[in-house]
Parts: structure tokens; C-alpha cells; sequence
């Protein structure tokens, strides 16, 4: 539809249609703002717009909340699944202050006892990992110089850091291969970027890389526990925080399963085209990692380096492996469930309940480096537990498995921004195109790809709003 057409017919609709006839709303079909996305970044922002009396709809494509996070059942244990985001830390302000407004309350991931590692077929164990100590040097040498980089990476804009051409115009993995000098050292640091960013480091901007470390603080934070970014977990799941806010929010401010086709503005109003209609507003907010927010037709079209930015926005998207047993066996034996290993098993971590019902062992896997066919994928997934925890780990009661890449309206979890994307576009993430504002985590100056930063996001995009209105 062209865009005169399309203006034309929205503003014919909007002066007799309601929210009746799009859903079972009861709101005029006029509001102040849009936001599109219900994930916790969409909703802090209604959540702040509500509080400065701006009348809002939210309107989400899925037919629930929470966009990357999302509590899977255990159908054996009744444990709470954490399919997506799950662990918050003491650094990260907003989402612990909101946690505690929602009355929702927070664990400590276990991290007793013993890690282990499987490298080559070799399965190491506590002081075995860092049993050399010219791997442990060089291991910290290399931290060191990334936190020093870091450092000089400004928050507002890295695109503007004094080495910010050369280093976009590198991958980390170069990087890594030309700084680092023993292997044991080079291997734990990729496992390490696998886990922070689910891809190679050969696939990554070295700028983006050092964005990401210094939105976290440093790269201590990112890879550790206590202290660190993966702290703390919900008793109810992650999730559950967005069904709070909705909850708040109401029925009547949120539309779900109705995914917003275009995006349509003039001088005075904005128009929301949806699979059942069209809402008016004054401003929109678009709630999205920027790859998603590009099925989004907008009229008058995006600038140019947006809609680049979007194009080349570099998305990833894993399993996220929940194995159950009876109980958390390997506490018995000393293990603390960490793990890390070159099987294609990134990562391994005691993701038991915090009840106790049941010993649960997640593994977070590289996209492509496990079988396809599900079956197969398990026996490997749980060959490599037996390989790390022993026999006991061969029986497990439930095999639960989230991938995110058949998630329709999700793009990627994880953001492994490749070169040359953060300097030539990277100024538009949280630029205002007109009377469309842009949020989600990945506009987040601080814990950029946590849910602390899409929860901040939110907020200033409401905040950049009410200035509008």
C-alpha cells in the first residue's frame, strides 16, 4: 500500500474505529503512545509512561510477555525452566529494584565446590583447569589489556573511541590469535566469548566486543558468579516479571498476537497498521532488537544508516539445554555443575531449582556444532554430562530444550555484531527517527544484552517520550 493511501485510510478508520474491533480491548483507539514489543523493555517503558499519566497500548506479536525470556514447566519436578534470560547480578540496579517493587523473589546461583573442563577428550577438575601457570599468566594478561581497552570505549559512543576504526574494522578472534600466546589460555577465552555472545570470536567486531565489557564493567563481571552477571536467579522464573508489570499495566493496555505490519507518521500523528486495524498516536516506541524491528514496514521510510543498521544487525541463537535428574547428584561429589568444554557444549551450569525437587544441569551449546535431529542432540548433550559428572549423568528424568532459532518473531537471543556495523551505523541505535523512538536492550548504554538493559532502555525511551508529548 502506498504511503498517501495508507495515511489516507488510517486516519478514516481511526475516526470511528475502537479497540473493540481490534481485540478485546475497551480503549479508544487514539492513545499518546504505541509501544511495540511486551518483553521487559516495552514494558518499563509503558510502565514509566503510565506513572506520568500518558495514556499507552502495547501491542505484541506473540500471544505472551516477556519476549526473551520465557518459564518453560518441567513436567516431572514442576520446576521453573528458564528458556531464556535467567540470571541478573549485584551491579545491575534496576532490575533488582524492580524485582523487589513486584515482590519477586531472587536465589543465589550455586557455586559451591569444583568446576570442571573437557578439553581433547581430557576432563580436568578445580585445580587441574589452572594447573599452569604460564596459561594462568597469559590468561590474565590478555584480561587485563581487554578491560584497559574497555575502559577507553565511551558508553554514550564507541564509534567515537580514538582506536574505534581500527578495532571495528577487526575481529576479536584476530585480535585473540595475534595477543595471546598459550593455547590453554586461547581456549578459555573463547569458550568465554561463547558464552557471553553465542558465536566464534572470529565472527565479532573487536569494538563491539569492547563495548560490551565496558557496558558490563569489565570482563570479570560478564564470566562470573558471585559478584558477577550471573549472581542471582528468580525464584518464578525470569519471565515472571513481565507478567507482573502486564499484570499492573492491565488487560486494556495490551494487545498480544497481533504483529504491527507498518508503521505510518505525517506532521501530527502516528498510525500503527495491525492484521486487525489501525491505532493512532502521537508517539511510537519500538521495543525490538534492531533485526526484528526490520519486518516492520515504516512510511515515510527509515533513514538510510537505521535501516543499514538494522540490515547488518548480526543475530544468534542457540540451544538452551535443560537436563533434570532426581537431585543434584554431582553436588554430592564435590562439583559445583560448571563446566566448560570444546564438545560443542559451551557451557554447563547447576541451574537447579532453588526448592531443592530436583538437580537440574543446563547447557548452553554453539548454533550449528550440535546434531540436528533432536534425538541424536540429546545423546550428545548427555554424553558429554557423563564425560563431565559420571555415570549418574546418563539417566537423566527429562530433557527440555529451547531453540531460540524457531522463535518466529525473535531474530536472535544474543547480538555478535560483526565489523564495520558499529561505526558506520552504530550512531542511529538510539537516535529518534521523527515520532518513532527506538528501546530494547540493545540501545542500552549499561548492560547492553541483559534484561538490566533493556529495563534501562525502556525507561529512557519513555523518558525521551514525555520531552516529546
Amino acid at each position: 500500500m502506498k504511503r498517501r493511501t495508507f495515511i489516507k485510510a488510517a486516519a478514516a478508520a481511526t475516526a470511528s474505529l475502537s479497540l473493540t474491533h481490534l481485540s478485546a480491548c475497551k480503549l479508544s483507539s487514539k492513545v499518546d503512545v504505541v509501544v511495540i514489543g511486551a518483553g521487559l523493555s516495552g514494558l518499563s517503558a509503558a510502565r514509566e509512561l503510565v506513572k506520568n499519566d500518558v495514556s499507552v497500548l502495547i501491542v505484541e506479536a506473540r500471544s505472551r510477555v516477556g519476549g526473551r525470556t520465557y518459564n518453560q514447566p518441567a513436567n516431572t519436578s514442576g520446576a521453573i525452566i528458564d528458556g531464556g534470560g535467567q540470571w541478573i547480578g549485584p551491579t545491575q540496579s534496576e532490575i533488582l529494584a524492580l524485582a523487589q517493587e513486584l515482590e519477586i523473589n531472587i536465589f543465589d546461583t550455586w557455586n559451591e565446590d569444583e568446576a570442571v573442563g573437557l578439553f581433547e577428550g581430557q576432563r580436568l577438575v578445580g585445580a587441574e583447569l589452572d594447573s599452569d601457570p604460564e596459561t594462568v599468566e597469559d590468561l590474565e594478561r590478555v584480561i587485563t589489556l581487554i578491560n584497559e581497552m574497555a575502559v577507553t570505549v565511551p558508553l554514550q559512543a564507541p564509534w567515537d573511541a580514538v582506536n574505534a576504526n581500527s578495532w571495528d574494522a577487526q575481529y576479536l578472534g584476530d585480535w585473540l590469535d595475534a595477543n595471546v600466546q598459550m593455547q590453554g589460555a586461547r581456549d578459555e577465552l573463547e569458550a568465554g566469548v561463547a558464552s557471553i555472545l553465542d558465536a566464534p570470536s572470529s565472527q565479532i567486531s573487536l569494538l563491539w566486543f569492547l563495548f560490551y565489557v565496558r557496558s558490563a564493567g569489565s570482563y570479570q563481571i560478564l564470566q562470573s558468579v558471585e559478584g558477577g552477571a550471573q549472581q542471582y536467579r528468580f525464584v518464578e522464573g525470569a519471565q515472571q516479571i513481565s507478567i507482573r508489570m502486564a499484570q499492573e499495566l492491565g488487560k486494556r493496555r495490551i494487545i498480544l498476537g497481533e504483529p504491527v505490519q507498518q508503521v505510518a507518521s505525517n506532521q501530527k500523528h502516528v498510525y500503527i497498521q495491525l492484521n486487525s486495524g489501525v491505532v493512532e498516536a502521537k508517539q511510537v516506541i519500538v521495543a525490538m532488537m534492531p533485526a526484528d524491528a526490520e519486518k516492520i514496514t515504516f512510511s515515510p521510510p527509515l533513514p538510510q544508516a537505521r535501516s543499514s543498521l538494522q540490515k547488518n544487525w548480526a543475530t544468534s541463537s542457540g540451544f538452551k539445554i535443560h537436563i533434570v535428574y532426581p537431585s543434584a547428584f554431582w553436588r554430592a561429589a564435590g562439583l559445583s555443575g560448571q563446566a566448560t568444554t570444546d564438545t560443542g557444549v559451551s557451557s554447563v551450569f547447576d541451574n537447579s531449582p532453588a526448592s531443592g525437587t530436583s538437580g537440574i544441569l543446563i547447557v548452553f551449546a554453539e548454533a550449528g556444532q550440535l546434531p540436528n535431529d533432536k534425538v541424536q542432540r540429546m545423546q550428545q548433550v548427555v554424553g558429554t554430562l557423563v564425560q563431565l559428572f559420571g555415570n549418574e549423568a546418563a539417566t537423566p528424568v527429562e530433557y527440555i530444550e529451547m531453540d531460540w532459532a524457531k522463535e518466529t518473531f525473535t531474530e536472535g537471543c544474543e547480538s555478535p555484531l560483526s565489523i564495520n556495523v558499529l561505526t558506520r551505523y552504530g550512531h542511529t541505535l538510539r537516535l529518534s527517527t521523527g515520532r518513532v523512538h527506538w528501546a530494547g536492550t540493545e540501545a542500552a548504554l549499561v548492560w547492553n544484552g541483559y534484561m538490566e538493559g533493556a529495563i534501562r532502555a525502556g525507561k529512557q525511551a519513555a523518558t525521551n517520550v514525555i520531552a516529546e508529548l
